[in-house]
């Protein structure tokens, strides 16, 4: 989809992308590691969560395996290892997760270190950060659908043959079979152009290509510019929520809202 009400400007576009039959169901088990948040904070919400695991594990397939560390002031391994995903052992760690008693501090990068460090290279791997952010159990339990077929890994999008920015997102990372990914970015000039997307399928590098014409005028879709800025500073926002307050970054969040309102007034009542 396109918008772009002056041929001699900038248009903008947005691209969806659907995967199709290439994710293919995984046949192998899969190895599912939980990190446990123990700490004192988890008072009160523990219930929920341990629910979320005990579901999770009888989602599992009798092939998986399963880990489960905690942490709290530090990190301990609570499986001792692997452990098969058969009925009775998915009972028997249910009712002993039910059991622990949250206490103490929150030093969660060991409880990851600690998940990560026995990952088998050879089967695919998922660990679940199980903490206060995770309140609800149907986001525990979706995420074991990310582990049931392949997936298309470090995607990277790359557009020959029209001029295009500001694309977003900047860094896709993954999807997953029932996802989409959508693009939104900026255009200059029109014709045919080449798209290609990249990534790791099962670890071998992949490559998508296709042909798509960018117009030189295109009426039809003037929201695509508020949707493209809305998207912009959501991404602003998350890197400034992840690594601290950014003073260019801040005032490019209020420009952009800004120039979105900006946009939006200036548009005729029948656009």
């Amino acid at each position: 989809m396109t918008y772009k009400p002056d041929p001699t400007g900038r248009g903008t576009f947005l691209l969806t992308l659907t995967p199709g039959d290439d994710l293919q169901p995984i046949s192998q088990g899969a190895d599912w590691v939980f990190a446990l948040d123990l700490s004192g904070s988890m008072q009160g919400k523990y219930g929920t969560l341990a629910e979320g695991i005990q579901q999770a594990l009888g989602k599992l397939r009798p092939d998986d395996r399963f880990r489960i560390v905690a942490f709290n002031n530090s990190a301990r391994e609570l499986t001792g290892g692997y452990v098969p995903a058969t009925a009775e052992s998915v009972r028997e760690w249910a009712d002993r997760i039910a059991a622990e008693q949250p206490n103490g501090g929150t030093d969660l990068y060991s409880g990851l270190q600690l998940g990560l460090d026995r990952v088998d290279a050879d089967r695919t791997s998922g660990i679940i950060l199980v903490t206060d952010g995770v309140a609800n159990v149907g986001e525990i339990l979706a995420a074991s659908s990310k582990l049931t077929h392949a997936a298309l890994h470090g995607i990277r999008l790359e557009i020959d043959g029209v001029r295009t920015t500001d694309l977003t997102p900047a860094r896709p990372g993954s999807l997953y079979r029932g996802q989409q990914l959508m693009f939104l970015g900026h255009y200059w000039g029109d014709g045919e152009a080449t798209l290609t997307l990249s990534g790791r399928l099962s670890g071998a590098e992949t490559h998508y290509r296709g042909r798509f014409a960018f117009p030189a005028q295109s009426t039809a879709n003037p929201e695509l510019e508020r949707l493209w800025a809305y998207d912009r500073i959501r991404e602003m926002e998350r890197e400034i929520e992840n690594f601290g307050p950014d003073a260019d970054m801040e005032d490019a969040v209020r420009d952009l809202g800004v120039a979105a309102i900006l946009v939006i007034r200036r548009r005729p009542a029948n656009a």
